[in-house]
């Protein structure tokens, strides 16, 4: 499982992301602690165009961090 602080470092990796399309981490355990740092890379990242993050305990806080970067995000909203 990735948890919150790998998830973390791939995320750093993929605000400089120009491939990479599809990002798939559901059931790793990320919490609002993980989302955050998604949403952090969301903000910036224009190549991502999916991402699963299902059954990760992201409580409101964290889902309404990704939902923000998402709509802030290019293409989106």
């Amino acid at each position: 499982m990735l948890g919150h602080a790998g998830v973390r470092i791939i995320a750093n990796a993929l605000k400089r992301n120009s491939s990479v399309e599809q990002l798939l981490v559901g059931s790793n355990s990320l919490g609002d602690e993980g989302a955050l740092a998604l949403a952090e890379m969301l903000a910036v990242n224009t190549a991502l165009t999916s991402l699963g993050m299902s059954s990760n305990g992201v409580g409101p806080r964290g889902v309404a961090a990704v939902a923000d970067a998402l709509c802030g995000a290019p293409q989106s909203c």
